[in-house]
This record gives C-alpha cells, sequence and structure tokens, in this order.
C-alpha cells in the first residue's frame, strides 16, 4: 500500500466533501502532512517499530542519552519509548525497579541511569520508533492493512479540523472514529507481537 493509495482512498471517502481533495500539488502536499501525523500517532499507540542502542559504560558515567549527542550510545533512529534492556550476555535487566539495586533506571524517555557502571561493558537497550517520514506518494506505508481504516480517520479529524476547529464538528467526530477505530485493533488482536519489526539480540553478537 503506496501513500498515493491512501490519497485516493481518503478522497472517495473522509475528504470528499473537503476542497482538499482536488487534485493539486498544495492539496497533495497537505494531505502528506495529514498522513505523517497520522502515522506518528498510531506509533504512539502501537509497537509498530522496534530498534536496539548500544551503550558502552564509562566508569563514573552513570546516565547515557539514547539521541544521537552521546558518544558511549551506538543509536540510529529517535527513540519514542524505552522498552527493556539486555547486558551483554543476553540477560535482561531489571527496568525501574524500586527493589532491585541494580536496576537501570529511565530518568527520562531517551535516557537510561546505570547505577554501577563497569568500564568497557555494553548494554542492549531495545526500544519502540517514531515512524519514518513520508516524502513522496510513491512511498510504502509502513503500516499494516488492519490500521489503515484509523488513519482514514485520522487524515479526517486534521482535514476538518483545518477548517473548523469547533468542539462539536466533524473533525472530532472523526477523532472519536480514529479512538475507536485503535481500540478495535487492540481488543481483537489484530496487531500481535508477530507483527512487529524486532532486533534479535542474539544476532548483534550478545550471547
Amino acid at each position: 500500500m503506496t501513500v498515493q493509495d491512501v490519497i485516493e482512498y481518503a478522497k472517495a471517502g473522509e475528504l470528499s466533501q473537503l476542497a482538499v481533495k482536488e487534485d493539486t500539488p498544495e492539496n497533495t502536499a497537505s494531505i502528506l502532512t495529514y498522513i505523517n501525523l497520522g502515522l506518528i500517532e498510531l506509533y504512539k499507540r502501537f509497537t509498530l517499530r522496534t530498534e536496539e542502542a548500544i551503550v558502552t559504560m564509562r566508569d563514573g558515567t552513570t546516565t547515557y542519552v539514547l539521541d544521537g549527542t552521546d558518544s558511549n550510545v551506538d543509536i540510529t533512529a529517535e527513540v519514542n519509548r524505552i522498552l527493556e534492556v539486555y547486558d551483554e550476555t543476553g540477560t535482561y535487566v531489571e527496568l525501574n525497579s524500586e527493589t532491585d539495586p541494580l536496576s537501570i533506571l529511565t530518568p527520562t524517555w531517551n535516557s537510561i541511569q546505570v547505577p554501577y557502571p563497569s568500564e568497557g561493558d555494553t548494554l542492549s537497550v531495545i526500544y519502540t520508533a517514531p515512524p519514518i517520514k513520508m516524502e513522496n506518494t510513491t512511498d510504502v506505508l509502513p503500516i499494516p492493512m488492519t490500521l489503515l481504516e484509523a488513519l482514514l480517520h485520522y487524515i479526517g479529524y486534521r482535514a476538518h479540523g483545518s477548517v473548523d476547529g469547533a468542539i462539536n464538528s466533524e473533525n472530532n467526530t472523526h477523532y472519536m472514529r480514529f479512538d475507536a477505530s485503535c481500540k478495535r485493533v487492540k481488543a481483537d488482536g489484530l496487531i500481535t507481537q508477530d507483527d512487529l519489526s524486532s532486533p534479535d539480540v542474539n544476532s548483534k553478537g550478545f550471547v
């Protein structure tokens, strides 16, 4: 499913009563923006992309930031939420445990705090990442078909909101439909762990 497919679906449905459905470069750019905003929202609600950061610990350094600026961290994508941490033997390390003195803390959404760092040892940090930005109508959408309905409702919410932001207007109806669609996907188990792209700790040389 490409961005163009989604645009056509939206024009035939959620955008059919709006001027933005007209085929102009400006309107296409606007819809592409709505699609990217919708993807960001879906990636917040569902674990659709996981990545791995490698932290090389240093004596005396307890906090490591996962934003690309920390020379002790090898990371390739932005962080939405830290999920799990493993040591270099592949052993799971507790996160934010009040009872485990060796637990790693997450003082912010994109940093970890190690109570007893060991010089040169590494940690594998598994985290959720935001979607890759869609730039062209030929780009392939990075979501399963089960989330197409939700994305279309979100596009409708954004498009109608740009026309009328009143609390009882059509844009809020679309947002409620978006929210309900996401809840149905979760309730019906339409996205399972098998659908997710997850880095394999074993394949990274940790065990």
